[in-house]
């Protein structure tokens, strides 16, 4: 699933249609775009933490001089935030549209790919306009990125290639990639009695669950046969009023201390979500 902040709708048209509107996204986390393996929404605060606690990847983009004039303070702050609601280097992710270039003064251009009537492939280099970046600075913040907590940069020819970008790492995740994935390969579960049988991964609503604090594969496979799907079993495990309600709604091994820990790590109860049979 992938989502991005509304706030700079228009910019990328064309993955923009093939996404959720998330409002707040980069407020929150620092990103303005994101990739869950969960099909889960992201409209509300509480949820949006699930897909980050389950793997969720975090992108900064920066198109064109964007890039060139968020040098300093706008790029740290991004990271910043994004180590503050993520706990790998692999989910905050820097991705730069356009190719830095120096012009014959040592500053800044950023060129993009184009083609000619024929099909041959050109650079278009476009200089600054109100600022005087220059291109060792860009390499500075690239390499900053890079040492100080987050992943990348990677650096696209145009446009044209943000979406199949982000379907890469669609695809990484329903793969299981190991470079991208290693903590969620461990949710694999006999396919038998027989413990010499061979393993089957987890692939179902109980991967979001398992990340949550004390819920484990085990207590997310209850809960999903207590509630059905992951979204009424958030709704319950987050929510300490309805534990204290009805606490013989709740699987064995789920206790309070449990339900108030999830409560504090999504910063509060997620809301139920309802939608037709056979979704998610």
């Amino acid at each position: 699933m992938i989502a991005y902040d509304p706030s700079e709708q228009g910019a990328l048209s064309e993955a923009e249609n093939q996404a959720q509107a998330c409002p707040g996204l980069e407020e929150l986390t620092g990103g303005d775009w994101l990739c869950s393996p969960s099909l889960l929404p992201v409209d509300s605060e509480p949820l949006l933490r699930a897909h980050l606690a389950n793997g969720a990847v975090l992108f900064q983009i920066k198109r064109s001089h964007d890039f060139t004039s968020s040098v300093g303070t706008r790029l740290h702050t991004s990271l910043a935030r994004m180590k503050e609601v993520t706990r790998n280097t692999w989910q905050r992710v820097l991705c730069i549209t356009g190719t830095p270039l120096p012009d014959s003064e040592g500053l800044a251009t950023m060129s993009h790919l184009r083609f000619t009537e024929h099909g041959k492939p050109y650079t278009l280099p476009q200089p600054q306009t109100g600022t005087h970046v220059t291109f060792a600075a860009l390499i500075t913040a690239q390499v900053h990125w890079s040492t100080c907590g987050g992943a990348g940069p990677f650096v696209l020819p145009s446009e044209d290639y943000f979406l199949p970008f982000l379907r890469t790492y669609e695809r990484a995740y329903a793969e299981r990639v190991k470079t991208i994935l290693p903590h969620r390969l461990k949710l694999y579960e006999p396919v038998a009695d027989d413990p010499l049988q061979t393993l089957q991964l987890v692939n179902d609503g109980r991967e979001i669950l398992a990340a949550l604090p004390g819920i484990g594969l085990e207590r997310a496979t209850l809960a999903m046969q207590q509630w059905s799907n992951a979204a009424t079993a958030l709704a319950y495990l987050s929510n300490p009023r309805l534990y204290h309600d009805t606490p013989e709604c709740y699987p064995r091994g789920i206790g309070e201390k449990t339900i108030e820990k999830i409560h504090a790590q999504l910063g509060g109860a997620v809301e139920p979500v309802y939608f037709t049979e056979g979704e998610y």
